[in-house]
């Protein structure tokens, strides 16, 4: 594990490095992206793109991430990204056999009366196996790739590594939260290897949806789950990319595509938690004219300020009213400080007339939506427009099901569409008030029957002259020894990395001695950076 670590931090550093060498000739200026420039990120991400498939762990997941970063990428390097597949090779039975026989501490054959040695699909992070319980139900059963829980944590500790260099580069931590992004892939990852909550999200996401009849989300076994085990219904469906199974069924695709608006919709705007990886392979079309969604994984959780948020968007993009939507985004934390607020508004509001242009999507010919895309890169790149960590994965499943809605249903009258989400967020609205003007008038009498009291004691002890304001802080002396003693380990490792790339090269470079002194120079580093 060692050595993946380092060879993680050497491959950012590369890539850091090279980004630098692009700063100092100038190729970021003006926040466009030049043919040098270009030419140099679509390389580093092919670079990045082969070191994935190869490495496997967080690397994939952090590629199909920035994958949907169009407001610090640009178009070419996204498509490349987009090519990433969270598929990897099986592992054998035998290892997994394994791990199910310690989750449930008895014999594979005591758990499951049928258990296929073949897999139906494999990802980096675990693989499914079809399987019979005792009462003779067909299950597919999710189990957690052995040894991935000690990868993933090297992958996340050389990611922290990383960050803490980037950090210290003014010119990329001043446009990018590091520490957020961090922050929300850590979470995402121990949720997504953690199948109890995996458990947990299915549910609720079920129960937030039971009145949509359409959808289907599949059983959950609970005597059959653990931590790394997941026992489910087994869906017999047909995959919505797949064209000549969905005519076999007579599967009606611009009724999918609704389904999954409708309730992509109820999640994201209603109940702020949602499925965050609706990709193709966890959507399926059944016989009954039901779309079935699995893999509940990955999930977003948006806050109830954000989620009003959202609902000021929509209508204020409805409406065309400019200035509500530039409130909304602020508050969201979309819009960077001491932005041009009259020159954005004006951007935006020559998008918004753009867009509404068409009335359907049959309309965006290929010309108009390439336009389209190139202006808004443009907007994001010229104006001081960013993505907020907690908003990553939500812009990442917009896109996705927007491209999965918009192959299915290429009629789709957006404008009609987004009319009739704002008359049913209108109407939440208007639902939710008395609920809201009761609760804020109870915080409001809770408050007032105490302000008595409070000033009393205020009073009473400036009358006293024991009145004293106290500021307390933590063990400073020993936070600062602590940032120390991680600064020091830091310098170091950065050191040994350097020193590793360079001997490596002056060793393959014929200089053979040299080579070695260095090779020596790095053990002796690296044996530093552990201390």
């Amino acid at each position: 594990m060692r050595l993946r670590f380092y060879r993680i931090i050497n491959f950012f550093l590369y890539i850091i490095w090279e980004l630098q060498l692009a700063q100092w000739k100038g190729w970021f200026k003006d926040n466009t992206y030049n043919e040098d420039l270009l030419n140099l990120m679509l390389n580093l991400s092919k670079k990045y793109k082969e070191t994935a498939i190869e490495m496997g762990g967080l690397l994939i997941k952090l590629g199909q991430f920035f994958s949907a970063r169009i407001d610090i990428l640009p178009d070419e390097v996204i498509q490349e990204l987009a090519q990433l597949q969270d598929k990897v090779p099986p592992v054998d039975y035998t290892s997994i056999k394994r791990v199910i026989e310690n989750e449930f501490e008895k014999p594979i054959n005591e758990v499951y009366t049928y258990f296929s040695e073949e897999t139906i699909g494999s990802a980096s992070l675990a693989q499914v196996h079809m399987a019979k319980l005792p009462d003779g139900k067909d299950v597919a059963v999710k189990v957690l790739r052995p040894g991935i829980e000690d990868i993933i944590n090297t992958d996340l500790k050389a990611l922290r590594r990383v960050i803490d260099i980037m950090k210290h580069i003014k010119w990329i931590s001043s446009d990018v939260d590091l520490d957020g992004l961090y922050v929300e892939f850590y979470q995402t990852l121990r949720n997504e290897m953690d199948y109890k909550a995996e458990l947990n999200s299915a549910e609720t996401i079920k129960n937030n949806l039971k009145d949509f009849k359409d959808l289907y989300i599949p059983e959950y076994y609970h005597e059959y789950c653990t931590r790394r085990v997941l026992t489910m219904e087994y869906i017999n469906g047909i995959k919505i990319t797949d064209e000549n199974g969905l005519a076999n069924i007579g599967a009606d695709k611009k009724k999918i595509s609704r389904i999954l608006i409708d309730t992509f919709f109820q999640q994201i705007v209603e109940n702020g938690f949602y499925h965050a990886d609706p990709h193709p392979g966890n959507i399926f079309a059944l016989k009954d004219g039901r779309v079935a969604l699995i893999d509940f994984g990955m999930v977003g959780n948006i806050t109830p300020k954000n989620m009003r948020n959202i609902r000021r968007m929509v209508l204020s993009i409805v409406f065309r009213e400019v200035d509500q939507l530039i409130d909304a985004l602020n508050e969201m934390g979309f819009i960077k400080p001491k932005a041009d607020e009259k020159r954005l508004a004006a951007a935006l509001e020559y998008m918004i007339d753009k867009f509404w242009s068409r009335s359907t999507l049959s309309e965006l010919d290929e010309e108009f939506l390439r336009g389209m895309a190139e202006e808004s890169q443009q907007l994001i790149f010229e104006q001081p427009i960013q993505l907020p960590s907690n908003f990553a994965f939500l812009g990442k499943t917009f896109i996705t099901l927007f491209g999965i809605c918009t192959a299915l249903d290429k009629n789709l009258d957006y404008g009609k569409l987004t009319n009739e989400f704002a008359q049913r967020i209108i109407k939440s609205e208007v639902t939710r008030l008395p609920r809201e003007l009761t609760r804020m008038s109870r915080k409001l009498l809770t408050d007032l029957i105490e302000l008595p009291n409070i000033l009393d004691s205020g009073f009473a002890m400036i009358k006293e002259g024991s009145f004293k304001v106290v500021s307390k802080l933590p063990d400073m002396d020993r936070l600062i020894e602590l940032e120390k003693k991680r600064a020091t380990k830091l310098i170091f490792s950065v050191y040994t990395c350097g020193t590793g790339i360079l001997s490596t090269y002056l060793f393959l470079s014929d200089y053979t001695v040299m080579g070695i002194s260095g090779f020596i120079i790095t053990a002796i580093l690296f044996i530093r950076s552990l201390i």
